[in-house]
């Protein structure tokens, strides 16, 4: 079962210009996580090549989160 509906892990691999399959790993993988949220960020960033200039990593995970919270209840 998708963790994420269609239309959000949609409207994230646009945003992000991910494919939506990295994005609901990107889901399973915040959901499972019991590191720190800086090493999530770094994680998040190497694994889609962004840097910490882009703040795309925070970014990223705050918009995870937010459609992790529409589903999973």
């Amino acid at each position: 079962m998708a963790l994420l509906s269609a239309d959000d892990c949609a409207v994230l691999a646009s945003a992000y210009q991910l494919p939506t399959a990295q994005v609901e790993e990107d889901a399973s993988r915040l959901q499972q996580w019991h590191g720190s949220e800086a090493d999530l960020v770094v994680a998040i960033e190497e694994r889609h090549g962004w840097t910490v200039v882009s703040e795309y990593g925070p970014y990223y995970l705050a918009a995870l989160r937010e459609a992790l919270r529409h589903v999973v209840r």
